[in-house]
């Protein structure tokens, strides 16, 4: 076992209860759908409230479990484990093992809820394949979740770094709004060169034999490819960051 699988180890080892818990909250999502009466999907009220219940209960899984994520990124990443290791890798290999164990973690846990949304949209006469779910999962997962990550490490890293002691909701405060800032002109980047590349197309939806994209024209030109290559870049700048935050305080 190589170094990196060994520290991707060390992370499920100490990760290993906030993952059975996120689990639970997939459970608890698919519980509250089973619950929900099932109703064809048409423009009457019982349908709408029974979509929207079912689009409720999983968003609130899906919040659930950026808070698991977040609070298992706080309270794992005081305890290294690298005594258990002949030599202490360097900070660039640690972080970047860390972030690997937590976007497979945040893959799986959306991967889940995918499935669990493509089969509560199936019981309302929803057509949407379960690859079409999986395929706008992966774009999401690319271009907003595993900067997310990335950003939390960071921010993570800077406070073990340097021991901020009283003032670190300060420092926290400094750098989320950096990073928001950081995510503003990112927002602005891509408006400008939106679509300069290729588009990725957006999958069919069906319901009642109508194309719904077609109907509401709901992104007729497609995804843009410009956002999950942002979303690689950001990731790649916040975790090399903070492996050259933690070489240099460690040096």
């Amino acid at each position: 076992m190589n170094v990196f699988s060994t520290l991707v180890w060390l992370e499920f080892r100490k990760g290993a209860g906030w993952l059975v818990a996120l689990l639970g909250i997939v459970g608890l999502a698919l519980w509250a759908v089973l619950r929900v009466q099932d109703t064809p999907f048409a423009a009457t009220p019982a349908s709408v409230e029974s979509l929207g219940l079912r689009f409720l209960y999983i968003s609130l899984a899906a919040t659930g479990g950026v808070v698991i994520l977040l609070l298992s990124m706080v309270f794992t990443s005081r305890q290294d484990g690298t005594l258990v290791l002949l030599s202490v890798p360097d900070g660039s290999q640690h972080l970047w093992a860390r972030f690997a164990y937590y976007a497979a973690f945040s893959a799986l846990f959306l991967v889940l809820l995918s499935v669990v949304l493509w089969w509560a949209l199936s019981r309302a006469q929803v057509a949407l394949s379960l690859g079409a779910a999986l395929y706008l999962v992966a774009y999401n997962l690319v271009s907003f979740w595993l900067p997310m990550v990335a950003g939390v490490l960071l921010i993570r890293q800077v406070n073990l770094s340097f021991a901020l002691g009283r003032m670190a909701w300060l420092a926290n405060l400094v750098m989320l709004v950096g990073i928001l800032n950081l995510g503003g002109l990112g927002i602005l980047l891509l408006g400008n060169i939106a679509y300069t590349l290729p588009a990725l197309p957006f999958p069919t939806i069906t319901a009642l034999g109508f194309d719904i994209n077609a109907e509401v024209g709901l992104l007729e030109t497609g995804l843009p490819l410009e956002l999950p290559i942002l979303g690689v870049l950001t990731t790649a700048l916040f975790v090399w960051l903070a492996g050259r935050i933690w070489n240099e305080v460690e040096a």
